[in-house]
């Protein structure tokens, strides 16, 4: 699935973009990057626990395994480069880093936003990581462990919760930060890609039911959307209903894409999102989104010992040099330090050794007929906004 790599990295660009320039349009955004990145988070991270679920009930192995080393190579991907970043901003000198440093070393940074009613400055994009690591908490126990009957339900259920949320909290609270940021207010774009990695592993016959039902949902989102917004401008903005609706409405929008880029796309978008430059930087997307934020600051004292006057650099050049030092930045992250932390899953595998072969011909000879249209396990990323 490799366009769902080139499909993050336009996410994360989203996010960049915006908060780099202020430059946002309807559905070209900081806010939709974020949803659309929570999105393909839950798909892949689900279809992970629902693929090695099935592979250990097959094999008899303790579910828990499953769970342990889940948190394991989870570790592994996300925790290094994101302490190491947090070190080096606090020596770089930014306050609202280290003056907060252990709740985002806790992963709180989203309660820590909530709780100041502020975005904390330059350290203001490490809230969706904290979103991401919460979700990972409850979410696999919920996975592997539920009974089966019970998977359809639950989802739905987590869907369900996040504008129901949303709605309390601007009723009986009014903190839109707490709207934006907490998990619970979140639930509906993660959990969507959860449905999505749930329906993908129905039987072969049912694909066709499965494509109508995501681009069913797709069109909703659209006219949902749209229909808001138009109706808001025609009565008034009213921000606590935008709030309240527009994440799950551009959730549902973005569903039939993130299935789309899954399914291999053949059209126009499928092509851009193969493109290898394309799919490389998705690969390492996740330290172009940790890092982004504190590009400029950086940049900027740099030039200043170097005696570069900032109207020598006007924009858009410095958005160019900023996307340059931090793609750069990212690829030295990468081959250096991820990609050799990454190698170490090995140790780690999700089947005890020896099983993962049987595994593999189980799924490739369909034995579990509802798991025959199961899809490799795939690594995903994490980023956000």
């Amino acid at each position: 699935m490799i366009q769902l790599d080139g499909l993050r990295i336009i996410a994360v660009l989203m996010v960049l973009v915006n908060h780099w320039t202020g430059w946002s349009l309807p559905l070209f955004n900081g806010r939709v990057g974020v949803i659309l990145f929570f999105l393909l988070s839950g798909f892949l991270i689900t279809g992970i626990l629902l693929d090695n679920r099935a592979h250990a009930e097959q094999l008899n192995v303790p579910r828990r395994s499953v769970l342990w080393s889940f948190y394991g190579r989870r570790f592994l991907r996300i925790f290094p480069v994101y302490y190491v970043v947090l070190f080096i901003a606090s020596l770089f000198g930014f306050l609202e880093v280290s003056r907060y440093i252990f709740w985002h070393m806790a992963y709180l940074s989203n309660v820590l936003f909530t709780v100041q009613s502020s975005w904390m400055g330059d350290g203001a994009h490490l809230w969706s990581l904290s979103v991401e690591e919460q979700f990972y908490i409850i979410w696999p126990t919920i996975i592997l462990f539920i009974p089966r009957r019970w998977l359809l339900p639950s989802i739905i259920a987590a869907i369900a919760i996040a504008p129901v949320t949303r709605w309390a909290i601007m009723q009986f609270w009014g903190n839109t930060y707490a709207v934006w940021t907490l998990t619970f207010c979140l639930l509906d774009a993660l959990c969507l890609g959860a449905l999505l990695a749930f329906l993908k592993r129905r039987s072969v016959s049912a694909q066709g039911t499965v494509r109508t039902i995501v681009y069913t949902l797709t069109w909703l989102g659209v006219g949902l959307f749209w229909g808001l917004k138009v109706y808001l401008q025609y009565e008034g903005w009213n921000p606590q209903i935008w709030d309240i609706a527009s994440d799950t409405f551009i959730a549902l929008m973005m569903l039939g894409v993130v299935y789309s880029a899954s399914e291999g796309d053949q059209g126009p978008l499928g092509w851009l999102l193969s493109l290898s430059p394309v799919v490389y930087l998705g690969r390492i997307s996740y330290a172009i989104y940790v890092v982004h934020n504190f590009v400029p600051k950086i940049f900027w004292k740099i030039a200043a010992i170097l005696g570069v006057p900032e109207t020598l650099i006007p924009p858009p050049m410095n958005y160019i040099l900023y996307l340059v030092a931090t793609i750069a930045i990212s690829v030295i992250s990468w081959h250096l330090f991820e990609s050799k932390i990454n190698g170490l899953k090995r140790y780690i595998p999700y089947l005890p050794s020896g099983k993962e072969s049987r595994s593999a011909m189980i799924t490739s000879t369909g034995d579990d007929k509802e798991h025959n249209n199961t899809l490799q396990p795939v690594e995903p990323s994490e980023t956000g906004s």
